[in-house]
């Protein structure tokens, strides 16, 4: 179950990979890993309709009672994370009118708090605990999920 639990947020983890463009740029160590899982993400951008494949493969998971709850409210914690990283993207022709410094500040927010999330939930996984406290997204994502 962790590793199925563990795997679904390579969804929101490939999709928020451009939001540390500035981060890659400036920070050498995690530029350079950065530029080792390069291929992947491209790979995976390159495929058409791939990450809205994955979506809607994950999300038909999320109901299959056949799963534990554990692995179901990490999917659709991962899905709900993924959402959350398409609206910046929404508002990227705007912030575009904005100084340099205030669309690498806005990218750095959004990279900062996705790796902060998927780290913690991966750190979670592998503690066997379930990573329900993350503000809203786990709320909205047990809501999704219901009690059983």
């Amino acid at each position: 179950d962790r590793g199925v639990a563990a795997a679904v947020y390579l969804l929101p983890v490939l999709d928020g990979f451009v939001y540390g463009s500035y981060v890659y740029q400036n920070v050498p160590p995690i530029g350079a890993a950065a530029y080792m899982f390069l291929p992947f993400v491209n790979l995976f951008n390159s495929l058409p309709f791939a990450g809205l494949i994955l979506f809607i493969g994950l999300s038909v998971f999320t109901r299959n009672a056949g799963l534990s709850r554990f692995v179901r409210f990490n999917i659709q914690q991962a899905l709900l994370l993924d959402i959350v990283l398409i609206i910046p993207g929404l508002f990227e022709t705007v912030t575009r009118l904005f100084p340099i410094e205030l669309q690498a500040m806005g990218t750095n927010f959004v990279f900062y708090f996705w790796v902060l999330v998927v780290g913690y939930a991966w750190f979670s996984i592998a503690q066997g605990k379930t990573p329900n406290a993350v503000p809203i997204i786990s709320q909205a994502a047990e809501m999704q999920i219901g009690p059983f």
